[in-house]
């Protein structure tokens, strides 16, 4: 028993490296997700069949992917970690509604406010998602994610006031339906870490499905005129290839390996990304709030980290004093 301890122990180190830089890698490509659409849906596109044409990107990408481990694992069928049980089709079809609604409302928060504003509300997905995973699901959270939560709530708070004008925004319709999107995302996201254990191609697989079905009937069914130049839609498609497959594989990745937590910590330095990205394109430049929240969100985000680095210095000492024994 004592073995199997320092095995586990010894492997914890590398995951929670590797889990850091799967969830900063996949918060880079999510930041992207926002302000491609705001570029695509430019030329006539809207915002819901962008984003259908995009999950079927990630329904190409996973699909194939998924082919090809399938093949590669045709000799060694337990490798697959395929989809069994009621509770896995359970947590996979509420992971698919959670993301669709969530999908729906970042969609039409962007259709009436600019994405460098949208994106900036995403960040209280990492409230919600703890609150969830700790009350709900029962996941374990460290009291360095406790203490990160008031800094990124701060942060968060922060940034949906607009100081330009001197006066504070409020909540907007946009900023409503924004927070609707990151209860929607957190909702996922517990969701998603119960099956992050199985195989990543086809649960992303199923869930880009479910999401491109929905809101390609949505874009197609509420009245915008046909679809006359091919160039938004193959872009739409090549950015989810991006931004929703390889994003999605990411994420859960970093999920397997640090947790829903901690994996959302990593993931609130997106909005920020995707913000800049937005201002950068319309070339509008945030003021002074921006960046005192930045600095919040960045001491949350160094608290986790902390936190994680702490628990794998106390793994390696446990395994030393094992190993002598």
């Amino acid at each position: 028993m004592d073995k199997q301890v320092v095995e586990t122990d010894n492997k914890s180190g590398k995951s929670h490296t590797t889990g850091i830089i799967l969830g900063l890698s996949a918060a880079i490509i999510s930041s992207t997700y926002s302000p491609f659409s705001e570029i695509v849906t430019k030329n006539g596109l809207s915002h819901y069949l962008f984003s259908g044409f995009a999950f079927l990107g990630g329904v190409l990408f996973c699909g194939i992917a998924l082919l090809v481990q399938l093949i590669l694992t045709r000799k060694d069928k337990e490798k697959r970690l395929l989809l069994k049980t009621k509770r896995d089709w359970l947590f996979t079809l509420l992971s698919s509604v959670f993301g669709v609604f969530a999908n729906l409302c970042l969609m039409t928060a962007l259709s009436i406010a600019p994405a460098s504003q949208v994106t900036l509300y995403s960040n209280f997905e990492i409230i919600f998602t703890t609150f969830l995973a700790y009350f709900v699901f029962k996941e374990v959270v460290s009291w360095y994610s406790w203490a990160a939560i008031p800094f990124i709530a701060c942060g968060a708070i922060l940034l949906s006031l607009d100081f330009s004008s001197g006066n504070g925004v409020g909540f907007s319709w946009a900023s409503v339906i924004s927070l609707g999107s990151a209860l929607g995302w957190a909702l996922e996201n517990n969701c998603s870490k119960q099956v992050s254990s199985k195989n990543t191609f086809e649960v992303v697989l199923i869930k880009s499905s479910v999401s491109a079905l929905v809101e390609l009937a949505i874009g197609f069914g509420i009245g915008y005129k046909t679809i006359t130049s091919y160039v938004a839609p193959l872009s739409s498609f090549g950015i989810g290839i991006l931004c929703v497959g390889l994003y999605y594989f990411l994420y859960i990745q970093a999920q397997k390996r640090i947790g829903a937590v901690r994996t959302s910590c990593m993931y609130s330095v997106s909005p920020f990304l995707g913000s800049i990205i937005s201002m950068v394109i319309n070339m509008k430049w945030p003021v002074w709030n921006f960046y005192v929240a930045f600095c919040f969100i960045a001491i949350g985000q160094l608290l986790v980290v902390i936190g994680m680095l702490k628990n794998d210095s106390r793994n390696r000492k446990d395994k030393e004093r094992l190993t002598k024994k």
